[in-house]
């Protein structure tokens, strides 16, 4: 996607939060080992980036995107 920025705009500045599932790094690899509570200190954040007038994205990975929880929260 391309951005046009005005022209009087002297500083551009994007911020994204790599907004993903956190897993057990001791537990063996499987599905169950995982979990979306993270995303649950997301709505401070935008918080504080808004108040300095900067636009927080969240890039987010599939079992955040398929959570009815962590969907609502973002």
């Amino acid at each position: 996607m391309r951005i046009d920025w005005p022209e009087d705009l002297s500083a551009r500045l994007i911020v994204l939060a790599d907004t993903e599932w956190e897993f057990d790094w001791s537990a063996p690899l499987a599905r169950e080992h995982r979990a979306t509570s993270a995303v649950t200190a997301s709505p401070e954040a935008d918080v504080r980036f808004a108040d300095h007038n900067i636009p927080l994205g969240h890039l987010i990975d599939y079992p955040i995107a398929t959570d009815p929880q962590a969907v609502d929260i973002l």
